[in-house]
């Protein structure tokens, strides 16, 4: 090889080993299908509701109550749902007259709904409004989330990118101009 036909080769050999460290060497398969979670073992309680999912239930919730139905009756038919399971239980602690924070540790990981159905309990407050209100505030925080990954990868393919563009710049754009203006005598 010539002196200036090994430069590409290097280049390319070193983005590569840089890109594989970077990423972990395996490829990511990116499937619009879920995954199947694991069943949880018995006697533990069952799953809260997962936070993508907490939005659509609190939604739910809300138009169930706002349509006159008793609370541990929304919680119940929530329930029978596969992602929010655990309201069920709630809803039929609830029904048999168990304390609110004793049904309410049978869903763990729902402060999001628990919150302001108790401040709605306690003070007369409307309880669609704080659900609607909760709903979209964990919207806005699973958009928070999103904008910080998207910037935090942002940042991450600095170093691949400008480990590959710089040097196929200097062999496409500088070596070409400097060879033109070496004399050939």
């Amino acid at each position: 090889m010539t002196g200036a036909m090994w430069w590409p080769t290097v280049a390319a050999s070193l983005a590569c080993l840089v890109v594989l460290a970077w990423g972990g060497g395996a490829p990511r398969r990116w499937s619009t299908r879920r995954r199947a979670r694991p069943a949880a073992p018995r006697g533990s309680p069952p799953p809260s509701v997962p936070a993508d999912r907490l939005p659509l239930v609190a939604d739910a919730l809300a138009a169930l109550l706002e349509s006159g139905l008793p609370l541990a009756d929304c919680l119940q038919a929530l329930g029978t749902g596969a992602s929010a399971r655990s309201l069920g239980a709630v809803g039929s602690r609830l029904r048999w007259g168990a304390d609110w924070g004793e049904a309410w540790a049978a869903s763990p990981g729902t402060e999001a709904l628990s919150a302001p159905l108790l401040l709605s309990r306690t003070t007369g407050a409307p309880a669609v409004a704080l659900l609607r209100d909760a709903a979209g505030e964990a919207r806005r925080t699973a958009v928070r989330e999103q904008e910080a990954a998207v910037q935090a990868l942002t940042v991450r393919l600095v170093l691949p990118l400008g480990l590959c563009a710089l040097p196929a710049f200097v062999c496409l754009g500088i070596v070409p101009v400097a060879l033109a203006l070496v004399p050939w005598g």
